[in-house]
């Protein structure tokens, strides 16, 4: 569980211990270091264009752990290694399903669908597996079918505990990444913790397209209970770097894509997912097969 945190100065705490880049929206712990990025390092990008990186595997290429590019026509890629429980959970008014074109190459993706017209607490339809045990990289492949007003909440992938890994009556929601939506129609990243409602959002230049395959990738070091460290990437773009972050040790972690929410405009809400990894190191947009 998250401690509260007690701030002292609170202006000397958000110029001390959080760089913040133009962000339209932060709400800051006093003692987490929250980096809003703007454009990557040539070590961070893996070098013009986007090579895969190095980074975090010692200088060798990064090693794809698990993938899953859906060419099977269905979801027999998935699986949560130490179950033999679904990967897959939908509630609400949610729908998954494998469809073809709906790939990043027009074969087989996973089209997720909630609609959000029944006033619930929440919608969805996901994909969930176990994270690995050392630190790594959990990329996805997305294309949204289009604008939505966010009024409520979107999230689009997902970090959470259970205490039995095929049961989801005792979850406990560590960390989202999701969408967040402005009086511009544009649709920016935030960086959201459910059990503390802290989010940081991303800035006006990092915003999320529309009609088009767009790269998450997150890297996620997970080391309770008080030395978790996670980074988002958009494209090749750092746009996250939080650390340190709290939570108690869960007896299995999990983590997820696809499409859940409440409170969209219009409520029909449509999102493909494809060529989903998880690796060593950052493979980036050019770990696009």
């Amino acid at each position: 569980m998250f401690r509260p945190h007690k701030c002292n100065a609170w202006a000397a705490t958000l110029l001390d211990l959080v760089l913040v880049t133009i962000v339209t929206s932060v709400s800051v712990s006093c003692d987490v270091n929250v980096i809003v990025g703007d454009s990557p390092s040539p070590s961070e990008a893996g070098g013009a264009g986007g090579n895969p990186s190095s980074e975090g595997t010692g200088g060798a290429a990064p090693t794809v752990l698990w993938s899953s590019d859906h060419e099977t026509g269905d979801l027999s890629e998935w699986d949560l290694l130490d179950s033999e429980a679904p990967p897959e959970l939908i509630w609400g008014g949610g729908t998954l399903d494998t469809v073809l074109g709906g790939g990043t190459n027009n074969g087989y993706g996973v089209q997720f669908t909630i609609d959000t017209t029944v006033d619930a607490l929440s919608h969805g339809a996901r994909l969930y597996r176990s994270i690995e045990p050392e630190p790594a990289y959990y990329g996805a492949w997305f294309r949204l079918e289009g604008h939505h007003e966010v009024s409520d909440w979107w999230a689009i992938l997902v970090f959470q505990g259970r205490t039995a890994v095929s049961s989801f009556e005792s979850v406990t929601y560590l960390w989202d990444v999701r969408l967040v939506s402005d009086a511009q129609e544009n649709l920016r990243l935030q960086f959201f913790e459910p059990t503390t409602a802290r989010s940081y959002e991303s800035q006006m230049s990092h915003r999320v397209p529309v009609g088009e395959w767009f790269h998450l990738e997150v890297y996620l070091d997970f080391s309770p209970p008080q030395a978790t460290h996670a980074r988002v990437y958009l494209n090749d773009t750092l746009v996250f770097d939080v650390a340190p972050l709290e939570s108690e040790q869960p007896p299995h972690v999990l983590w997820g894509v696809g499409n859940g929410g409440a409170g969209l405009t219009p409520t029909l809400s449509t999102l493909f997912v494809d060529d989903v990894t998880v690796a060593t190191g950052r493979l980036g947009t050019a770990g696009r097969d």
